[in-house]
């Protein structure tokens, strides 16, 4: 695939646009740095409203959580493809067609894959998440918490099984499958924010084994470097001629442990490294955007007192 990039297609990764490409053809498993990135910049403004005029913020979160589905939705009636909700765009490769078939071939996936305002609903609800936690105080019973837990990862896993009628339906169940492509990733994202919350509200003490605090720290890392791993594991003749999800299952442990030792080398020689380095700019960058603020507040205090 990186025979298909050109300048436009490295260029286009490097400044993190690469979820916009026309085609996912140019390191395709690359989709998320972009996504992420632009979500990024999102944030502080999301943040900023959330905690200046909470009301609106929560109404602009939401409204734009049910746009993004309703946005899913719309792509996959208007292109036909409500039944492929589980397509894996860095995957699909169809080498030696010419750009307008490749056009037609991704046509709609693409967009509901790559796109921000297709994908920002979960991260949207994060940050809902976030900052409706920030002053919660622990209330619930060990029973109590586990109870919920156990059922928001119900939800998830149900979710994830929920997609099994696109299989042995395929395009016959229109309405479900336009149904599940536009909500499951957002119905999904709930599950994990309820389970999250079942935990941080129960009032007995948490602690746990220091290889979930090393693991915790390393899921970033892991998270950005498992897809270019996962796709080595494509050219394994084994996953080929695999014929049925046995094989797969019996692969995870192994993608597992190489994206997370990959994501300790990325840890020690480039996360840590821009913390150390970057620290002292955050703090200035405080400093430089609270001045005004402050300026303008004494100001028009003294002239009050005058």
């Amino acid at each position: 695939m990186i025979s298909a990039c050109g300048v436009t297609g490295i260029a286009s990764h490097l400044t993190f646009l690469g979820n916009w490409q026309a085609t996912p053809t140019c390191m395709g498993y690359l989709w998320y740095l972009g996504l992420d990135m632009q979500l990024y910049i999102i944030a502080p403004f999301m943040l900023h409203l959330l905690y200046k005029n909470p009301y609106a913020g929560r109404l602009t979160a939401a409204l734009l959580i049910v746009a993004s589905m309703f946005l899913r939705g719309a792509y996959c009636t208007a292109y036909g493809v409500c039944h492929k909700s589980d397509v894996d765009i860095p995957f699909i490769s169809y080498p030696g067609q010419d750009p307008k078939t490749l056009a037609s071939i991704y046509a709609g996936l693409w967009e509901m894959y790559g796109r921000p305002y297709t994908k920002c609903g979960p991260f949207i609800l994060g940050l809902l998440f976030g900052t409706a936690t920030v002053g919660m105080k622990p209330r619930l019973s060990r029973a109590t918490s586990r109870l919920i837990t156990s059922a928001f990862l119900a939800l998830c896993i149900c979710v994830i099984y929920a997609i099994l009628p696109q299989y042995w339906y395929g395009e016959y169940l229109t309405r479900y499958n336009l149904y599940y492509t536009a909500m499951f990733r957002t119905v999904f994202s709930i599950g994990i924010c309820g389970m999250m919350l079942a935990i941080i509200s129960r009032l007995e003490s948490k602690s746990y084994p220091l290889i979930w605090c090393v693991l915790a720290r390393l899921t970033y890392n892991t998270y950005l470097l498992h897809m270019p791993i996962i796709y080595l594991f494509n050219y394994s003749q084994f996953l080929q001629q695999a014929q049925g999800a046995t094989e797969l299952i019996l692969v995870v442990p192994f993608v597992a442990a190489l994206s997370f030792a990959a994501a300790t080398i990325f840890y020690f020689f480039v996360e840590a490294p821009l913390g150390r380095v970057t620290s002292p700019w955050i703090d200035w960058i405080d400093t430089v955007l609270t001045s005004p603020t402050l300026v303008l507040t004494n100001l028009f205090q003294s002239k009050k007192l005058a």
